[in-house]
């Protein structure tokens, strides 16, 4: 493969995974305020905050260094700049998971705590 294909599979690859970054970003703040709007809002206290501060902080400055990096505007073809973006995607999903985890974990504490748990042999 030569250096053209590469830099061009380069520099698309980073500028998608930009795009993602910023169509992400708008579903789960359209979904945040279809939530509010409909009164189903679920806030789980230390990481509901600490999604909203990665979703307002965060993803617009990943979405922003990727896309200049795809233009080699920060670092010549960005594979530093796309490597660290795919780690802050793995961030995002870890602490995705640790919310849905402490919320079964709230509804499981409700349950108790109503004396409707039932223990199936």
């Amino acid at each position: 493969m030569s250096t053209a294909p590469r830099t061009l599979f380069g520099a698309s690859a980073t500028a998608l995974l930009g795009s993602w970054f910023v169509v992400g970003d708008v579903l789960a703040f359209l979904g945040e305020r279809k939530g509010r709007v409909l009164r189903q809002v679920t806030i789980v206290p230390v990481i509901t905050r600490l999604l909203y501060g990665m979703s307002a902080a965060i993803a617009p400055l990943m979405a922003v260094a990727l896309w200049l990096s795809a233009f080699d505007c920060i670092v010549r073809r960005g594979q530093t700049i796309f490597v660290l973006g795919l780690v802050v995607l793995l961030m995002y999903a870890a602490v995705e998971f640790l919310f849905f985890i402490d919320l079964m974990s709230q509804q499981d504490r409700h349950v108790q705590a109503q004396g409707e748990v039932r223990i199936l042999d």
